[in-house]
């Protein structure tokens, strides 16, 4: 087996990129070739040491494979020279005396010791290792879902989510990345160690609070709401010895590029699901088309500036077509549908055409 060749093609599976065909053969052989698994085995026990949910991370697990591939090669040579010494002394001499032989002896043992204890610490280490896979969770359009975390926090994702986290927390705190909105239970769960939640921009750090985060896409910042405890909110972007902000209950942080403004958390309304139908209390009109958006799965759009403060409070029925025509109804407006968006103008607007 040319060792060289065989890293260079687990490396490519690992890393996606053998063709689908090759890296199915390549999984056959790690689950019937006893040898070959072995031989893979401390290449693969260091590609998923390393977590890799961020393109960052991922090209660490990458450099600590080829580390783990250079260290085995050394190892190797190093074995493959000692193996050469002691067969030259073999067959150089017909005899030796007591001392070498107890030196050649105690080699032997000692390989043997490090083989063994090395298949030892595998088997030891390999569960931990498993535990920093990096577990997703998603939620369709219109669906939400509730679920604990490893350290007890608790969070609820609203539809059209993804979040991301480590299957095991160890220290230092977990670390939690949000791709949409999601309401976060921490107050007293995470045993003194932070929290930290990356969502869009903006970076959220707490040792114990009750806060919301909203980053989708299309949001122009990412936006974090405290309702109980404290948080420190800094940017991706920001310069790294620049101070996170810290908001406290009540509190809103807005973050967008590497700035982070804090203010006064405004009434926004509310919305919930009542077992039949979607149900919105005081919330702004261009929270409403957010709403369409990510629950109904419909991109509708406010084409007159005046319309996005409207305080909307009515009822969704559950198909999209009912909802957009409740909603420009209860801001008096008419829907005027397009081949893929459905834009809102004013009662009192001149008629537009067809977007």
């Amino acid at each position: 087996m040319d060792d060289d060749v065989e890293a260079g093609a687990l490396l490519d599976y690992v890393s996606g990129a053998l063709p689908p065909a090759e890296a199915a053969r390549l999984a056959d052989r790690l689950r019937t070739d006893a040898r070959y698994r072995d031989w893979a085995a401390p290449y693969l026990a260091a590609w998923r040491a390393t977590p890799r949910p961020t393109r960052g991370e991922h090209e660490a697990a990458m450099a600590a494979f080829r580390r783990a591939i250079a260290a085995t090669d050394r190892r190797a040579a190093w074995t493959r020279r000692v193996r050469s010494r002691l067969r030259g002394r073999v067959l150089g001499r017909g005899r030796r005396s007591a001392g070498a032989a107890v030196t050649v002896g105690a080699v032997l043992v000692g390989a043997a010791l490090l083989t063994i204890g090395g298949r030892l610490v595998y088997r030891i280490v390999e569960p931990v290792a498993r535990a920093h896979d990096v577990v997703a969770v998603e939620t369709a359009v219109g669906e939400r879902r509730t679920l604990r975390l490893p350290d007890g926090t608790r969070v609820t994702l609203e539809p059209d989510t993804r979040l991301a986290y480590r299957s095991t927390f160890f220290s230092p705190g977990p670390i939690v990345d949000v791709r949409g909105a999601a309401a976060f239970d921490a107050d007293g769960t995470t045993r003194g160690r932070r929290l930290t939640v990356a969502a869009g921009a903006a970076i959220v750090r707490t040792a114990g609070a009750r806060f919301d985060v909203a980053s989708y896409p299309d949001d122009p910042d990412a936006r974090v709401t405290v309702a109980a405890g404290a948080v420190d909110v800094s940017a991706r972007d920001a310069p790294m010895l620049r101070r996170a902000s810290a908001a406290a209950a009540g509190m809103t942080a807005r973050v967008g590029g590497d700035v982070v403004l804090l203010h006064a958390t405004t009434d926004e309304g509310s919305v919930r699901w009542d077992g039949a139908q979607l149900v919105l209390e005081g919330v702004p009109a261009d929270g409403a088309v957010r709403v369409l958006r990510h629950w109904y799965g419909v991109d509708v759009r406010l084409a007159d500036a005046t319309l996005a403060a409207r305080p909307v409070t009515t009822t969704l029925p559950p198909d999209a077509p009912g909802a957009v025509a409740r909603l420009a109804l209860a801001i008096g407006a008419r829907a005027v549908r397009g081949a893929a968006v459905v834009v809102l103008y004013a009662d009192d607007a001149p008629p537009s055409p067809t977007p």
